[in-house]
Order: structure tokens, then C-alpha cells, then sequence
């Protein structure tokens, strides 16, 4: 398999899931259906479609245990300042370091921060960054 093909194509599914996300924590439609119109658009050779599924179940059956992993370290800011944008970037970041344990960490955070930078505001990315560098610490352990 060719692997780079594979990064763009998970890249794509990331990007995806976190619009199906945003789209939905905004109320603009359901995750489901916005999952649906994406696996419909892209061809299999764009999108790994498998992932994003995986990402669209594990976000959709594990959203109150996303959110409880979430919340303690996004107290760091004040609600006021927190986007739609960055906070369904990192519920989706989120799902994929809880259940994904075949991503490495270090790619789920930088792809979660470019898509920060290209979709969030000027300083969301530095946000993005420091929850999810928390949030991988507690998974593994080393809260310090």
C-alpha cells in the first residue's frame, strides 16, 4: 500500500470528520449526514473511508467520554474565547487518542493544529496544541 496515499487519504478523513463535527455542534445538520454526503464525494483513492467511519462511530457512541477527557484541560480558557472551530477539532483529535491507538500521538496533534491554523482563529492553534499535549499525558499517564 502506498503510504503516502494513506496519510493524505486519513488527512482527508480527518479534515471531514472535523466539518461533519463542526456542522453538527453548530446545528446546521447531523454528523451522520454530513459523514454520508462526504463518503459519497470522494472517491476511495481521496479518502480512506474506513477512517472515517471509525472517527464518526468513536465521536457519535463515545461523545460523553470524549467530553469528560476533554473538559478538565479545556478549562485553561475561558469559554468566551473557545471557537465551534477548536472545539470540534479537538473532540475529533480527541477520539482519535483515545481509540486510534494505531495513529502516533505526534501526528494527531500536528494534524490537529493545521487544522487549526486553516480553519480556526489566528491563536486557536497554540490552544489546540497545549489541550491535546495535556490530554495525550493523561492518556499516558504522565500528568505532569
Amino acid at each position: 500500500m502506498n503510504t503516502e496515499k494513506n496519510v493524505h487519504s486519513r488527512s482527508l478523513a480527518r479534515e471531514l470528520m472535523f466539518k461533519a463535527m463542526y456542522a453538527w455542534q453548530v446545528g446546521e445538520t447531523d454528523m451522520s449526514t454530513s459523514v454520508d454526503a462526504a463518503l459519497a464525494k470522494y472517491s476511495s483513492k481521496r479518502l480512506d473511508h474506513a477512517y472515517l467511519r471509525e472517527l464518526s462511530s468513536h465521536c457519535a457512541q463515545q461523545k460523553t467520554m470524549i467530553e469528560a477527557t476533554l473538559e478538565p484541560n479545556i478549562k485553561m480558557r475561558a469559554r468566551a474565547k473557545q471557537t465551534s472551530v477548536e472545539l470540534a477539532i479537538l473532540t475529533v483529535a480527541s477520539a482519535e487518542l483515545l481509540f486510534c491507538p494505531q495513529t502516533p500521538t505526534k501526528v494527531v496533534i500536528n494534524e490537529a493544529i493545521e487544522l487549526s491554523k486553516q480553519y480556526g482563529s489566528d491563536d486557536g492553534y497554540k490552544f489546540v496544541n497545549a489541550v491535546l499535549d495535556k490530554v495525550s499525558r493523561q492518556l499516558d499517564g504522565d500528568e505532569s
